[in-house]
């Protein structure tokens, strides 16, 4: 399932964040459903016109991605999710960003509740776009970690597992009833990619309970970028605020780097901010320069900081 082209990377982005594939399944121990490939598939499908018209005019669309500045990446997708069951029609959205308050803090938040409009069918929903590296390429939880090393799998999974089951919270059974809205289903919306080793491509290991086909790339360290990227190919750095969709639009000929500008490039970024840099391989496509794959460069101490 792989998005068309857009003429406005926020609405790639908003397609990519419909079409993509999924990054996790439900576990034998979840207290919820992950929405899977087929979910994703129908969503899209008949969204596909609707992301259309959009992308004729976004203005609205990049209104409420501007309406709070400097988001992290994680609060901006979660935008794109506000955005689209606000305004799609197949969905009744009833709430969120709910703070459950206790008797004298806050207990647990909702993400979103909404309703299908063809089922009737109430969901509590919980999002999340995460980008994980194999440390030892093998499906343990703990060796997935983030791209700066302050994250693993395991730490997100178990968090996830805690925001599902918080509708069991007496706090919530009151806003509930309160709100009206019969108990919700409890699913998980799990975007992101998982990146192996550039040597452990071929016998790379998934995590376990990950998606059939999730999106996945390379990584390296600072150390092994010579051997790696040579001097051949066409590259470009993504600032964070660009890791959602493949990116092949808004790309001027300065921001193309072959092998060796890459390199030097990269260097001066982790010298600079000694955090981990995305970087694209790109192919000329019917709209210019695409994307062919994508990875992350680390520092050579990574995953300690």
């Amino acid at each position: 399932m792989k998005a068309s082209a857009f003429l406005h990377q926020s609405v790639a982005n908003l397609a990519w964040c419909l079409s993509s594939q999924p990054l996790m399944l439900s576990h034998p121990n979840s207290v919820y459903k992950t929405l899977d490939e087929a979910w994703f598939k129908r969503e899209f499908d008949r969204h596909l016109d609707w992301l259309y018209a959009l992308d004729a005019d976004p203005e609205r669309l990049e209104a409420y991605l501007t309406s709070e500045k400097r988001i992290p990446l994680g609060k901006k997708f979660e935008r794109y999710i506000s955005f689209w069951l606000k305004e799609s029609p197949y969905f009744i959205p009833l709430a969120e960003n709910v703070q459950l308050i206790g008797q004298k803090n806050t207990v647990g938040e909702i993400d979103f509740v909404f309703r299908e409009s063809e089922t009737e069918r109430t969901y509590h929903l919980e999002v999340a776009c995460k980008f994980y590296l194999s440390a030892s390429n093998n499906g343990n939880w703990e060796q997935w970690i983030g791209p700066n090393g302050n994250d693993t799998l395991r730490l997100k999974m178990d968090k996830l597992d805690k925001q599902l089951n918080v509708t069991e919270l007496p706090e919530s059974k009151a806003w509930l009833d309160e709100q009206r809205i019969p108990k919700p289903e409890k699913a998980l919306l799990m975007k992101g990619m998982f990146f192996h080793h550039f040597q452990s491509i071929r016998k790379a290991k998934a995590p376990h309970y990950a998606a059939k086909n999730y999106h996945t790339g390379w990584w390296l360290r600072d150390e092994e970028m010579a051997r790696f990227f040579g001097g051949e190919g066409s590259w470009a750095v993504l600032p964070k605020s660009d890791w959602l969709s493949n990116y092949h639009i808004n790309l001027g000929e300065d921001d193309i780097l072959d092998g060796f500008e890459v390199q030097q490039k990269i260097k001066a970024l982790l010298e600079m901010y000694r955090r981990s840099v995305m970087v694209v391989r790109l192919f000329p496509g019917g709209m210019g320069w695409e994307e062919g794959s994508r990875g992350f460069v680390v520092p050579n101490h990574w995953p300690n900081h």
